[in-house]
């Protein structure tokens, strides 16, 4: 099962960068921002980030403007996959759980799945973003390195139909 929805996740992550390499050069002259830009430094403590207007995403561990972070749709994809449970940890044996990712240093461990995962949601909330008219929240470095990892993952465990026409 989690092949399939691996491999579900992949084609759509490969059709949206696949979108987005078609229809970049479209953005050029428009009013998006390509550049990465998170709303508050990292490592930021919260009251400086929310001083700047800024929400914290505790599956993404960045910090989102607060008029796009707020808005029900990117909570409704959030909700879905923080439903999960993640644990997050300073060290690799998760002896020591993190309690408040908004104040976790930049370098922590988590599991293979979440970053899996993450990777899903991320692509899925590029293309949420851009549906709403707002940069994306996330570079195309990033969105190529959640690509090649889910296509990583389908060809180490091919689903048997993989070949099939």
């Amino acid at each position: 099962l989690i092949v399939v929805l691996s491999s579900i996740v992949a084609l759509f992550a490969v059709a949206t960068a696949g979108l987005f390499l078609v229809y970049a050069p479209l953005f050029a002259g428009h009013k998006y921002d390509f550049s990465g830009y998170v709303c508050s430094p990292f490592e930021a403590s919260p009251s400086e980030a929310r001083a700047r207007g800024c929400e914290f995403d505790n599956f993404t561990m960045q910090w989102y403007p607060k008029e796009r972070y707020e808005r029900r749709e990117t909570m409704e994809l959030h909700d879905r996959f923080m439903a999960m449970g993640w644990p997050r940890s300073l060290d690799k044996a998760q002896q020591h759980i993190i309690e408040d990712l908004e104040r976790a240093p930049m370098k922590i461990y988590i599991t293979s799945k979440e970053h899996i995962w993450h990777c899903g949601y991320s692509l899925l909330q590029v293309h949420l973003w851009f549906t709403m008219g707002f940069d994306p929240p996330t570079t195309y470095g990033h969105t190529e390195h959640c690509v090649n990892t889910m296509l990583d993952l389908i060809e180490r465990y091919p689903p048997p139909d993989l070949n099939e026409v």
